[in-house]
C-alpha cells in the first residue's frame, strides 16, 4: 500500500509508479494495466487518486507533501484504518460519504 502526497518533492508518486513499472513482480502486467480512479466530495474537490490490482493499492493524496499524515490527517486515518482491518477495496469506497466519479468501478 504504497502512498504520497501529490506535492511530495521527496517520495513522490511519479517515482513510485516509475519503480512499479521497474521491477519484476506477479501482479505488474494487471497492476500497469488498470488505469487511476480520481475521487471528489461534495465541494468537486479532489479527495484522493487511487490506482489498485490485486494486494497492491496506490494512493494519492491531494494538497499533501511528504508527511501526509499531517497534511491530509482524516484521509490518512481513514486509509490506515481500512488497511489494518483488512477492508477490501470495495468496501472501503462504498463506505466513503463522498460521491465517487469514476466510471469504471
Amino acid at each position: 500500500m504504497p502512498y504520497s502526497g501529490d506535492q511530495d518533492m521527496c517520495c513522490n508518486n511519479f517515482a513510485t509508479l516509475s519503480w512499479l513499472q521497474t521491477i519484476d513482480w506477479s501482479g505488474k502486467q494487471d497492476f500497469l494495466a488498470t488505469g487511476q480512479k480520481d475521487f471528489f466530495d461534495e465541494n468537486d474537490q479532489a479527495y484522493q487518486t487511487v490506482r489498485a490490482s490485486g494486494n497492491l493499492t496506490l494512493f494519492t493524496f491531494p494538497t499533501a507533501g511528504h508527511l501526509v499524515p499531517m497534511d491530509q490527517p482524516k484521509l490518512a486515518f481513514d486509509m490506515m484504518q481500512n488497511f489494518v482491518q483488512q477492508n477490501s477495496m470495495s468496501q472501503w469506497f462504498y463506505k466513503l460519504q463522498d460521491p465517487i466519479r469514476s466510471e469504471d468501478l
